[in-house]
């Protein structure tokens, strides 16, 4: 190899290196405080707005802001349906759970108008620990997708797998 290739080669390799020590740094960096935020359905209609001091509402954007159903609780993501009837609230810590992690850790709660409907506990989406990823200081286990056309809630594991939920059951369903 020549003398430019090999230079090339060695910062490419280094600039591979430094962005791969980054990324799991800054996934393992602590999350954000609680404060408001705002849920969009996928079309637009429809918003979950979740305040940690007011817990958390689901209002019908094209109907004057019409609050459809409440929870008393305030969550960091969740999804609504497009017709605001359903969401998926998801376990506070995203994709990581700490090192000394229960396999009946929330990870999903599905709701219907304010009454949950069905729990997912880590055990149903990473049923053993070679399903897991180390990070500096913790597990990864996937992340979050959201919910597609056809109202499945769909969340991929570090092994590249596709899991759907049935929002109106929040049960494991085929693609």
């Amino acid at each position: 190899m020549n003398m430019p290739a090999r230079f090339l080669a060695s910062c490419f390799l280094s600039l591979l290196l430094s962005s791969l020590l980054f990324n799991e740094a800054h996934a393992d960096a602590p999350l954000p405080a609680p404060a408001k935020t705002v849920f969009n359905s996928n079309n637009n209609r429809v918003q979950l707005i979740s305040d940690p001091a007011l817990g958390s509402k689901v209002i019908d954007q094209k109907n004057k802001n019409k609050v459809l159903w409440t929870l008393s609780s305030w969550f960091r993501l969740a999804f609504i349906s497009d017709d605001g009837e359903y969401a998926v609230t998801v376990y506070d810590g995203l994709n990581l759970i700490p090192e000394d992690y229960s396999d009946d850790l929330i990870m999903l709660s599905f709701w219907q108008r304010g009454k949950l409907l069905h729990k997912v506990r880590l055990k149903e989406i990473a049923p053993g620990k070679h399903l897991l990823r180390k990070t500096a200081s913790h597990y990864a286990w996937g992340h979050f997708r959201g919910i597609d056309e056809e109202n499945k809630f769909v969340l991929e594991r570090t092994d590249g797998k596709l899991l759907y939920f049935d929002i109106r059951t929040g049960k494991m369903s085929g693609n």
